[in-house]
Formats: C-alpha cells, sequence, structure tokens
C-alpha cells in the first residue's frame, strides 16, 4: 500500500486496524521516502519516548530544527535530559493551579464564539483550526506574559 496514493495519516490508522500485532510495530516502506517502524500503542511510545536508543532521524530533526531552533524539542540524550529537568517546576501542580483561570477564561471565550459560529453556519461546516491557534497564543500570552495576542 502507499501512503501517497492512501492519504497519509488514514493510510497507517487502516494499517493500525487491520494488521494488528503483538509488537505494536507497523513497518512502513514509504514513509518519508524511507523503512520506518511506526508505534501503535502508547505504552510502545511512551518506551521509545523515554528510551535512549530511540534517537530521531537525522532528516526529522533538521527539519524540527530549522522549525523550533536547537531546543527541548529537537535535543538528544543528556541534554534533553538537563532542559527537561529545568522547565519541569514550570509545569508542577503549584504552577499550573496558579495559572489555571486562563484555560478556564479561554476556554469559555471559545465556547461562546463556537456557539455563535454554530448557530448561523450553513452546510458548509466551520473553520475552527485558526481559533484555536488564536486561543493557543493567547493562553501561552496571558500564562506567560502579560500579553493577549489576539481578541475574538
Amino acid at each position: 500500500m502507499s501512503l501517497r496514493r492512501a492519504g497519509g495519516g488514514h493510510a497507517i490508522h487502516q494499517s493500525m486496524k487491520e494488521y494488528s500485532n503483538p509488537t505494536c510495530f507497523i513497518a512502513s516502506p514509504e514513509f518519508f521516502r524511507s523503512r520506518r517502524l511506526v508505534p501503535t500503542s502508547s505504552a510502545i511510545v511512551q518506551k521509545v519516548l523515554n528510551s535512549e536508543k530511540w534517537e530521531k532521524p537525522w532528516l526529522a530533526r533538521r527539519v524540527l530544527i530549522n522549525v523550533f531552533g536547537n531546543g527541548l524539542v529537537t535535543a538528544e540524550g543528556d541534554a534533553h535530559r538537563r532542559q527537561r529537568k529545568m522547565l519541569t517546576p514550570a509545569f508542577g501542580v503549584s504552577a499550573l493551579r496558579n495559572i489555571a483561570w486562563v484555560f478556564s477564561s479561554k476556554a469559555g471565550e471559545l465556547a461562546d464564539v463556537l456557539d455563535a459560529l454554530v448557530e448561523k453556519q450553513d452546510n458548509k461546516g466551520i473553520e475552527v483550526l485558526s481559533l484555536i491557534s488564536r486561543a493557543t497564543l493567547d493562553v501561552i500570552g496571558l500564562a506567560g506574559l502579560p500579553t493577549i495576542f489576539w481578541r475574538f
């Protein structure tokens, strides 16, 4: 099966349903024009992400560095562990309690906007990606900086 012809992620999902196996991996020969193993269970994904043996492919890492810079997302091994350790307090329970109001407030605003859009929509559907992106930026801005990027 060619992933390019079958619609990318949909083809992988179909393979996961069709070829269930005890190793929880699917070998996909045409994924990004090279052979890749695709983990199919959350336990395997966790094991891969927490293992020293599994590193990002060089091309994927290069693309991620170009997009996100050389940081937590692209770091491997000791560098990743050190950066993660520095960030852990910012995402602890007490820190999240202090900013929970931001999530609640933005979720309420987003729900109001979506309700209004649903009421006046026709059969075409609603474009939600831009609204979710704006809400996400506002949460980041309000939680980390005293800044609102977008108003709904």
